[in-house]
């Protein structure tokens, strides 16, 4: 028996590893978006991302789809993500360090077991218009949620693209 644990604890450290390592990306994606910093937030996406049904960046006063485009989800290039984002930004103030760094303390950033293929994951408690998220995962893929105590979430697919975990897809409201 006393050999058997260690032999467990080593078939589950690529898997706690690999979830630490998307963990990290997500508070690095999550901090750079809070804090309004786009060159952070620029290096935690893969080159295009698939927006979930509901995204807020899917409205079309953003400009990256049509009419109905929120409905339905698209996949973006992250430049012009960026860039929506920097103009949604424009001539705001930003949020005081301090009341960012409060309020990253608070998040919980929960894995969200899956495996290879298509996985759905059941609707948000805000009404997003599609039933269930659809997200196309692969091999080595981290699904996370994070999450305030109380209100609104966000989903972020993570993938290891070039030896770093990039966001391949995202839910943000």
């Amino acid at each position: 028996m006393k050999t058997l644990i260690p032999a467990i604890l080593i078939l589950l450290s690529p898997l706690c590893s690999a979830d630490e390592g998307a963990i990290e990306s997500a508070k690095t994606h999550v901090n750079g978006s809070l804090k309004g910093n786009h060159k952070e937030l620029a290096a935690t996406y893969a080159p295009k991302v698939t927006l979930m049904p509901g995204h807020e960046y899917l409205k079309e006063e953003y400009g990256l789809v049509g009419v109905g485009g929120r409905a339905k989800g698209a996949e973006v290039e992250r430049d012009k993500l960026i860039a929506a984002m920097e103009t949604a930004a424009a001539g705001q103030p930003a949020s005081p360090a301090k009341q960012v760094n409060a309020l990253l303390e608070t998040l919980k950033y929960e894995v969200i077991k899956v495996e290879e293929g298509k996985v759905e994951v059941s609707p948000d408690p805000v009404g997003t218009p599609d039933v269930k998220f659809q997200f196309q995962v692969k091999k080595g893929d981290v699904l996370l949620k994070v999450s305030p105590p109380k209100g609104d979430f966000i989903f972020l697919h993570l993938r290891k693209i070039d030896g770093s975990w990039r966001i391949v897809s995202e839910y943000l409201d």
